[in-house]
């Protein structure tokens, strides 16, 4: 996802030489279908902190028809929630960095 500047985390990491391998998380198996249809669905996200809501959900479904039951929207719900809250506080705590380092100049 690209930040308000058009940049993704991965190229400003690069711009700044910063090279972090983070394993991908795997889900259990049993809801690894759900992981899946999240990121699908979420790929239409306009910017990385914009919570997905239940018509852009409803609309993915009515695309996608995919064989899900109400738990498991439920499910992606509650991940889009969680994502986009890590999103929100990483992005908090780099503006809070941003701002102490150009402070510690003043």
């Amino acid at each position: 996802m690209v930040d308000d500047e058009g940049e993704t985390r991965a190229e400003r990491n690069e711009r700044f030489g910063i090279f972090v391998e983070i394993p991908e998380p795997e889900p259990p198996d049993a809801v690894e279908h759900v992981w899946r249809w999240f990121w699908e669905w979420s790929r239409k996200r306009k910017t990385s902190d914009e919570a997905m809501g239940w018509a852009e959900l409803q609309a993915w479904y009515d695309l996608t028809k995919p064989l899900a039951e109400p738990y498991e929207l439920i499910m992606m719900s509650d991940m889009d929630a969680a994502y986009v809250n890590s999103t929100r506080s990483s992005r908090k705590k780099l503006k809070q960095r941003s701002e102490d380092r150009a402070n510690a100049f003043k």
